[in-house]
């Protein structure tokens, strides 16, 4: 009876998932089916710039990928390049299509039984540097503010109110002392997966520094890829706006609420673009732009590395079928 009141909760929430993301599609379709002269841009992009495009994306995800590598060789594993690349990008492709975490799911089960690592040490990757990177990414957002209200005098309130609100949680769970709470809802279960495995970040100062580095160079990245991207269809930016657009873009990995972030992630960039005056259209087409190329980059890169790696799943033995189970033990 219980197995079946789940399996209901399951297919409800997934249901609400999708439900949810064709009313934000819709929603920014009607905006801008308006639009078009905006939209144009998309078909005057020429070889080069798109060629300069898809190299920024490749060194984005190869400072993205690389977090995986410096985190599980703290725990004394070494991971090959195929392991650490090639499987971010199989899950991201993953993720265009799985709703929730389903690809950091896959990715815990597949690690464990390759290397040994267990579920617990994967996690508190991924938990703990969740908590980094909310910490650097609020942090830069409100160095960019600060830069942008001196030299331009525009001091947008609501910015500030969400930057440093996200830079209170951050601190807060940073500075947290490791006590877990008594409580078996999940919410508070992945409160206490947070603070473990931000202490076992912060105990090592020399894998925090690389990993706030690597942070700190893969906001660099977005924000030349934001600027070349606003660049290349024709819309005037600074570099400041355009690196606070790309902090917000990268916020959006807090807000995965739907497959890819489709819709999450051209909403905040809109947003950003319509109160740094340059248009809530705007942000929409350049965000639209870069899915196209993160889409054929992940779908293109991330289906040949899911071919190497499904053959290793089979070799190594584990079932395929059950690999994103939650039930693997730890």
């Amino acid at each position: 009876m219980k197995n079946t009141t789940n399996y209901k909760a399951k297919n409800l929430f997934r249901i609400s998932i999708w439900l949810f993301t064709l009313i934000i599609i819709a929603m920014l379709f009607f905006y801008m089916r308006n639009k078009r002269e905006i939209l144009s841009g998309l078909l005057k992009i020429n070889l080069k710039d798109l060629l300069l495009l898809i190299f920024i994306w490749i060194l984005l995800s190869f400072s993205r990928s690389y977090t995986r590598k410096i985190m599980a060789a703290s725990f004394g594993v070494r991971l090959k390049f195929l392991d650490w690349y090639g499987l971010y990008l199989f899950t991201n492709m993953l993720s265009l299509v799985i709703p929730a975490r389903g690809d950091f799911i896959f990715s815990a089960a597949y690690l464990k039984k390759k290397y040994k690592l267990p579920i617990s040490s994967f996690a508190s990757i991924i938990y703990g540097n969740s908590i980094l990177l909310a910490l650097t990414l609020s942090l830069e957002g409100m160095v960019v503010l600060l830069y942008v209200g001196l030299r331009k005098n525009i001091w947008n309130l609501n910015m500030w109110y969400i930057m440093g609100g996200m830079a209170a949680l951050a601190i807060f769970f940073a500075f947290l002392p490791n006590k877990k709470f008594s409580s078996k809802k999940w919410i508070i279960k992945k409160i206490n997966n947070m603070i473990e495995s931000w202490e076992k970040l912060r105990s090592n100062p020399v894998l925090l520094m690389k990993l706030a580095s690597l942070e700190i160079l893969g906001s660099v990245l977005f924000a030349f890829w934001m600027f070349s991207s606003y660049s290349i269809l024709g819309f005037e930016i600074d570099f400041p706006d355009a690196f606070f657009a790309g902090i917000a873009c990268q916020m959006s990995y807090f807000f995965k609420l739907t497959p890819g972030n489709l819709g999450i992630r051209e909403s905040l960039v809109g947003f950003v673009s319509q109160i740094t005056k340059i248009g809530f259209a705007e942000g929409v087409t350049v965000t639209l732009l870069q899915r196209a190329l993160s889409t054929v980059g992940f779908l293109l890169l991330g289906g040949i590395s899911g071919i190497f790696i499904i053959r290793k799943i089979l070799s190594l033995g584990l079932n395929i079928k059950h690999i994103g189970s939650k039930n693997t033990d730890d």
